[in-house]
């Protein structure tokens, strides 16, 4: 029989496999566990006092945490909230991820892989948090799935240099996503960088990566880069590349130093502008053909089959909106401005002109798709009256 006075000990039994695939965390414990393991972990939260609330979910991610043992990159962990230790730096990653102040547990966070500027330094892994909706709950293993293959792979590169230089750090495995063709904006920044503003790069790298990539430069003591001269400012600094012209630099500091938070706000500020203004300057291409593929390996009883295959574009805009047509099945590409929400959206639908699909991915810019077997279209299942993910379903140019 537990005494009351044991609260404070207690193990997170409600969603502790037997077998150990989920690691109990407490507030004593929880940043040393957290650091020594660098890659990818889903924090499951639950108040074990509410256990209607946490039994099903809890099985998930017990579940889930089984399905992914062989993988060296990801790791499971649950905390209870209901230890007074706990609710203290729970709330906190919860505000941290942008999910407020969450009180109404279950929830499931995911946190990115440590970044290389956090080697031997004391950082807060909070910070950077992902949150994740949890319903519904039949889904939220391929949800879990496909946001940590996205933060496995979201570390922002390293630069030895300068932007228009390209140089790319040894120490950094993601260098071979840095293309020579693409305008590049590049973070200068010196020891006192923190975790605010590596989260504002790398959500910055896979929101602007049709337009420009997202890169990182230091200038620790005694570096000898020209671009760390102290005639060139103060840090952080931003450089900005434009079609293989030399970089030039926008200084987010003023003459007193910033913190890491506030150089976050500057930097998201910074990086919109220059989304903005090469967004202007583009002009609209619509292929002559695309490719879909992907729709006949959704599972029943969601299954699409035979709508695979090669939509030739239809003359001029349809209906004010390019689309693209194969049989009665269209493609459509909806600008931002005549969606509610504001970003352009691709459609796969059999209306001509109703804004109804069975299926669809938001996407700011029209630009060839090659990389939308990256993304994840939602698709609605009329068996099951849900919408439902399907990563694998992509759109090729064939222009």
């Amino acid at each position: 029989m537990r005494m009351a006075s044991e609260r404070v000990t207690l193990k997170d039994d409600f969603a502790r496999a037997k077998d150990g695939h989920v690691l109990p965390l407490e507030e004593r414990y929880a940043r040393k566990a957290l650091g020594e393991h660098g890659g990818v972990w889903v924090v499951y939260v639950c108040d074990q006092e509410d256990r209607k609330a946490c039994a099903s979910l809890s099985k998930v991610v017990e579940a889930f945490a089984k399905r992914v043992k062989g993988y060296d990159w990801l790791r499971v962990a649950a905390v209870n909230a209901a230890v007074e230790s706990n609710r203290g730096w729970v709330d906190a990653l919860g505000r941290d991820a942008g999910a407020g102040d969450r009180r109404n547990w279950p929830a499931v966070f995911l946190l990115p892989p440590l970044p290389w500027a956090a080697e031997g330094r004391a950082w807060d892994r909070y910070v950077d948090a992902e949150p994740v909706d949890c319903e519904p709950h039949n889904n939220l293993p391929m949800r879990l799935a496909r946001v940590a293959k996205w933060l496995r792979d979201s570390r922002v590169p390293l630069l030895d240099t300068s932007p228009d230089q390209r140089g790319c750090s040894a120490a950094d495995r993601t260098c071979a996503a840095v293309d020579e063709k693409t305008p590049m904006a590049t973070l200068l920044v010196d020891d006192g960088m923190g975790p605010h503003v590596l989260r504002a790069l790398r959500v910055a790298r896979a929101k602007y990566a049709p337009l420009f990539d997202v890169s990182l430069a230091t200038c620790f003591a005694g570096d000898g880069k020209a671009a760390c001269a102290a005639e060139r400012g103060g840090f952080p600094r931003l450089g900005v590349e434009h079609r293989g012209e030399p970089a030039f630099w926008l200084e987010l500091a003023d003459d007193r130093k910033i913190d890491d938070a506030e150089a976050a706000t500057r930097l998201r500020h910074a990086l919109a502008g220059i989304y903005a203004a090469r967004r202007a300057s583009l002009t609209p291409r619509a292929s002559r053909a695309l490719a879909v593929d992907g729709l006949g390996d959704i599972k029943d009883p969601c299954a699409m089959a035979g709508f695979d295959g090669n939509f030739k574009r239809m003359d001029g805009l349809y209906f004010g909106k390019p689309a693209w047509k194969r049989g009665n099945v269209l493609v459509r590409w909806h600008p931002g401005s005549s969606r509610n929400r504001g970003n352009g959206a691709w459609l796969i639908t059999d209306h001509e002109t109703m804004d109804r699909a069975w299926g669809y991915l938001e996407a700011d810019v029209m630009l060839p798709l090659s990389n939308a077997s990256a993304n994840c279209w939602t698709f609605y299942c009329h068996s099951t009256k849900e919408w439902t993910c399907q990563p694998h379903v992509s759109i090729k140019d064939l222009s």
